[in-house]
């Protein structure tokens, strides 16, 4: 059972159906948090996830400075991710969440984050860059059609990518750690 940390922030949802489609997932047991929760937690119990989830759009920069002690240290738990080997999974509005913090793009790989246009029903080419990494293993994506575009691969090794010519100004990249 794979333990994914699911973190939420300044970005209103459907909670109802939100918890909903994680608790759909066979194989996964999904802990649906706020970020202030996750970076209050103990490093143990962030450490103990397999793989963490944003879903936020956090404004600024992350901080440990000035904050009520319930939203713990934010700036640290997020560096800290960068150590662990967790898996990393940035969904949506999460790649442009702390706009002027570049640790962030680093976390998420893309340099420049700024937002060129937006489009809803966008249709995204995927290609399966590594078929053995447990995160894509099993995809109902399939294995690419073609090798990766990226050779030899890059560090750190990348699972899935996409070019969304669209709406991003780079290629986007799901790494593992």
């Amino acid at each position: 059972m794979i333990k994914l940390a699911v973190v939420t922030g300044a970005k209103a949802h459907d909670v109802i159906g939100f918890y909903e489609l994680f608790r759909s997932f066979d194989g996964i047991d999904s802990y649906i948090q706020h970020i202030d929760d996750f970076a209050a937690s103990p490093n143990a119990v962030r450490d103990a996830y397999d793989a963490v989830l944003f879903y936020f759009m956090m404004p600024g920069v992350a901080t440990d400075e000035g904050l009520p002690g319930y939203c713990g240290r934010p700036r640290s738990a997020l560096e800290r991710l960068t150590q662990t080997g967790q898996g990393i999974v940035v969904l949506h509005h999460a790649l442009l969440a702390y706009p002027q913090w570049a640790a962030w793009s680093d976390i998420v790989g893309i340099a420049d984050r700024t937002l060129a246009a937006y489009s809803h029903d966008e249709r995204i080419p995927l290609t399966i860059v590594d078929t053995e990494h447990p995160i894509t293993a099993d995809s109902p994506i399939g294995p690419s059609p073609t090798k990766p575009t990226t050779w030899p691969p890059p560090t750190p090794p990348m699972t899935m990518k996409t070019t969304m010519t669209k709406t991003m100004k780079t290629t986007t990249t799901a790494t593992s750690c």
